[in-house]
């Protein structure tokens, strides 16, 4: 016999109609294992309800309203922190690449023929990279490589994406203090 409907009924108390209550009745005087869930639970409910609600220890409102407002204040210092690092860091970059566009060239197009031959000198060393990595690879059966780098690929995105989801998160959650 099936159970189930029945200890739904007891235990999360939705609204029965007549029918319903009658046939729970019939039931619980037919099988002493829903009898005994139906005993325990009343037990339980009038436990909880005997105890009554626990209160807070005095002054634990205002220390947790002042610890939240320092949590909140370090954060806040935190979140300035790094974005001041990052901004500096963009202006670094931008100074210096602008420093050595100016001191190196003379005009654009040497600029563009100096860009060229550090991408050509990149792809010499991205050659030789491969050859080494072919060598360390070249007793692995051949679809080890491509698992590798699909790996390490995957697993980079996956940390961007996860540093996109806790930036975005942190800074959707961030409520105004109430005073």
């Amino acid at each position: 016999m099936s159970h189930e409907l029945y200890e739904n009924w007891l235990l999360s108390e939705p609204p029965l109609t007549s029918e319903q209550k009658e046939e729970l009745t019939t039931h619980l005087q037919s099988c002493p294992q829903c009898r005994k869930l139906a005993a325990g639970w009343k037990g339980a409910l009038q436990q909880i309800s005997a105890v009554g609600m626990a209160e807070p220890a005095p002054g634990f409102s205002q220390r947790w309203q002042n610890s939240l407002a320092e949590r909140r204040q370090r954060k806040h210092k935190m979140t300035i922190r790094w974005l001041l690092l990052g901004l500096i860091m963009a202006a670094v970059i931008s100074l210096t690449t602008l420093a050595l566009f100016l001191t190196n060239s003379i005009a654009l197009l040497d600029w563009w023929v100096k860009s060229a031959a550090s991408l050509e000198r990149m792809s010499t060393w991205i050659k030789q990279a491969e050859m080494v990595f072919s060598s360390w690879f070249s007793g692995f059966p051949p679809i080890i490589l491509p698992v590798f780098v699909l790996l390490v690929l995957s697993a980079g995105c996956t940390l961007l994406v996860v540093l996109w989801v806790s930036v975005a998160k942190q800074l959707s959650f961030q409520g105004v203090t109430q005073q």
